[in-house]
């Protein structure tokens, strides 16, 4: 039974371990105003993810300057347009913004939505082709990757941000990330003579961290809409 069910079981943890990557914080509790945050924090609250690191991380490459975390840039319930892109990447320091190659951004789905709407709107076929075409999305010759458990909460256009009302935008080297999987994965099954099913639990060791926290830029604050 455990074998029949291989591919579903990877997919699984690979999408459990994102979760964890990205949205861990030492900080979480059961009482956290996040409700997923607050239903999974004995998970989420053994190490700082992403976006905890991007916020916190100490040092951040510049420490004589008293920063602390990635580049941060506010825009305050704004949603996406090009402007924010250029603001991005300009919050880079300018030895890594040189050779913008082997940057990308990782968003949320919502806001690579929000962009390909916004392509729409203008009178070009650039717009068309997001649309009626497979293929990934890009701003600034940069390709748009668009990442599932990145938080991201719906706000109405036009009305001010409310408190928890968040997206985010990162323009991020995937070589920047640091991960290391102890090499013992223990998986556990039992079955359930009543309902007649199995239950799979897969347990293992991750560890996450960041390079250079400096050498990121990140959006925050970022409106989204339907």
């Amino acid at each position: 039974a455990v074998a029949d069910r291989l591919p579903e079981l990877s997919q699984q943890v690979g999408a459990d371990q994102e979760y964890i990557i990205i949205n861990s914080d030492t900080s979480i509790t059961s009482s956290h105003p996040y409700a997923d945050y607050a239903a999974h924090w004995d998970l989420l609250n053994k190490q700082d993810g992403l976006i905890k690191r991007c916020f916190s991380m100490i040092p951040s490459g510049r420490p004589g300057e008293g920063k602390v975390g990635a580049n941060r840039v506010d825009v305050a319930g704004a949603t996406i347009d090009v402007p924010k892109w250029y603001s991005l990447e300009y919050a880079l320091p300018e030895k890594y913004r040189k050779d913008s190659r082997p940057y990308m951004w990782l968003t949320s789905r919502v806001i690579d939505m929000n962009w390909r709407q916004y392509l729409t709107d203008r009178p070009t076929s650039v717009g068309d082709t997001y649309i009626l075409k497979e293929q990934e999305a890009q701003s600034l010759g940069l390709r748009i990757l668009t990442c599932p458990q990145l938080p991201h909460d719906v706000n109405v256009v036009g009305t001010a941000i409310q408190p928890g009302d968040r997206a985010f935008v990162f323009l991020i080297q995937p070589q920047n990330i640091a991960m290391g999987w102890w090499r013992n994965i223990l998986v556990e099954t039992t079955k359930d003579i009543e309902r007649q099913v199995y239950k799979i639990v897969i347990s293992m060791r991750l560890g996450f961290s960041i390079f250079q926290p400096d050498a990121i830029a990140f959006l925050t604050n970022v409106g989204t809409h339907y």
